[in-house]
Formats: structure tokens, C-alpha cells, sequence
């Protein structure tokens, strides 16, 4: 590829990438207001103790379920590994973590590096 051709392609990415993150902003904001809609919603329902209501199209159901919270790490972590209940946790490594001990010469057993090819962005001013 000759490099007027690249480029072309550099103004192309560039074009895309901002119709994409405006489109992701007009998104943001419909989801915000979708997101207060939902909370009004859930927030008349259990104030007027009402389980169902129905739309001109549509009924939503008022339903709660429980969701883990860890309230003492250090029990939780103890549960772990006294039962090897290692399924408890997320497989993910925090990256932040591990690089800022790869800055320090720290090596982490287990943890190796592979190269990730990005791309770094600067407008060109004239």
C-alpha cells in the first residue's frame, strides 16, 4: 500500500472512530434517561405496593432479587481457600496492578506478557 493510499486510511479510522463515539454520546444520553425512567418506575411500585402495571403495549413486574455483597474480604477470602471455592472469584487479572509491579522488576509467577498493537491518535495542526 502506497502511503498516500495509508494516508487516506488514517482519515478514514479517524472519521469513523468520531461518527461512533458521537452516535455513543446521543446512546449515553437516551440510556441515562431510560436508567431514571426505570428508577421512577421501581420507586412508584414499591411505594404504592403495586407488583404489575401496564402501558398502552406493554406491563412491566416489579421483581427483586438478591445479589452477593462481600461484606469481610478477609472471611470471604478465608472460605476460599479453606474449601477451594476459587469459582467464588472472577478469572481476571486487576491490569493496573500488574503492570505498576512490572514497573517496579517485580515477575509474578503465572503471569506472562503478550504484545497488544494499538493505535495513539494527535491531531495535526497547521
Amino acid at each position: 500500500m502506497e502511503l498516500k493510499e495509508l494516508s487516506a486510511k488514517v482519515d478514514d479510522y479517524v472519521a469513523l472512530r468520531d461518527e461512533r463515539l458521537a452516535r455513543q454520546r446521543e446512546v449515553d444520553a437516551i440510556k441515562e434517561k431510560e436508567d431514571l425512567l426505570k428508577a421512577e418506575l421501581i420507586h412508584e411500585l414499591e411505594t404504592q405496593k403495586v407488583g404489575s402495571v401496564g402501558g398502552s403495549t406493554h406491563m412491566v413486574k416489579l421483581q427483586v432479587k438478591d445479589k452477593p455483597s462481600a461484606g469481610d474480604w478477609a472471611q470471604v477470602y478465608e472460605y476460599i481457600k479453606r474449601t477451594n471455592s476459587f469459582d467464588l472469584l472472577q478469572r481476571r487479572l486487576n491490569e493496573s496492578a500488574v503492570e505498576a509491579r512490572w514497573e517496579e522488576g517485580e515477575k509474578i509467577p503465572g503471569v506472562s506478557k503478550f504484545p497488544v498493537a494499538t493505535l495513539s491518535i494527535s491531531r495535526i495542526t497547521t
